[in-house]
């Protein structure tokens, strides 16, 4: 299906998403941001660096080697979470790019 999860360009997107969140009962979301390449450089999945993050004041912190990014519906930030959280949730809303025929 050529998707992949979401990630926030600008405010109105982030706004957006908070709006969704709250509307569905999300509490937190995956977003396409990581630091799996290198730490502390962080980039949206196929390589494009990340240049309008919305970090909580306390993030991104790495506890516990924390490599993927999750958007936090009650604080309205993100925060870097581990990559496989185990008995921690997130959802994972993906977007697509899509055409309409001419």
């Amino acid at each position: 299906m050529n998707a992949t999860l979401v990630r926030v360009d600008n405010a109105e997107v982030h706004t957006f998403l908070i709006l969704e969140m709250t509307k569905r009962e999300m509490t937190h979301m995956w977003l396409a941001a990581n630091d799996r390449a290198v730490e502390g450089e962080w980039v949206w999945g196929p390589g494009d660096e990340v240049l309008n993050a919305m970090w909580d004041s306390t993030e991104p912190n790495n506890y516990g080697d924390e490599d993927c990014v999750i958007l936090n519906q009650d604080e309205q930030s993100w925060n870097d979470w581990g990559c496989a959280r185990g008995s921690n949730r997130a959802y994972a809303v993906c977007e697509v790019d899509f055409e309409f025929p001419p």
